[in-house]
């Protein structure tokens, strides 16, 4: 399943599937069982910040919609990801994306598109999180869960302090994470 929450808004994926459904995530009620279905490839993994939904499919296709309307915004704008991109989270500034196939921690300019591998050789990285220090990512093949220093890390002042990390485990191929929320604003 991929997923991810904007505003009162739930959006999900079912593996393996090319369609978007919406639920209102206060009372679970349907939006729209086909919000977007033009998705280039089975969905891997998503991430929505702003008005942007970020899709990665497993055909190394990152693609942007228009997270209130559906709407295409770029079918293509980022490609040649890895072909299982099980992990994609972003700040005000980055996508942050994990390359299972080819082990890498990837980050991507939201505007641009540009690529910053961050870690690299690793076996199927899988789950990542971060706070305002540090990037955090696990491997699926031994469950281990590794946390480095994250200098791009670009916080958005509209939403007030970072969570925190307080612990991660992995059980099964699910990725938890136990946080802290930070403080102020609408995350």
């Amino acid at each position: 399943i991929a997923n991810t929450i904007l505003n009162d808004v739930y959006y999900v994926s079912s593996y393996p599937s090319t369609v978007i459904q919406t639920f209102n995530i206060t009372n679970g009620a349907s939006i729209n069982s086909s919000f977007i279905s033009n998705v280039n490839g089975i969905i891997g993994a998503m991430v929505a910040k702003d008005t942007l939904l970020y899709v990665a499919t497993e055909n190394g296709i990152i693609s942007v919609f228009n997270a209130t309307t559906g709407a295409v915004i770029n079918s293509s704008f980022i490609t040649g990801t890895s072909t299982t991109p099980y992990g994609i989270t972003c700040d005000s500034k980055y996508l942050y994306l994990a390359d299972f196939n080819g082990g890498n921690v990837n980050l991507y300019d939201r505007i641009s598109g540009v690529n910053i591998t961050l870690v690299s050789g690793y076996t199927s990285v899988r789950g990542l999180a971060f706070d305002s220090s540090y990037l955090y990512f696990s491997l699926q093949t031994t469950g281990a869960v590794y946390k480095i220093s994250n200098p791009y890390y670009t916080p958005d002042y509209s939403i007030g302090t970072a969570p925190t990390i307080n612990s991660i485990t992995i059980t099964s191929n699910t990725f938890n994470v136990n946080f802290t929320p930070g403080t102020g604003g609408n995350p």
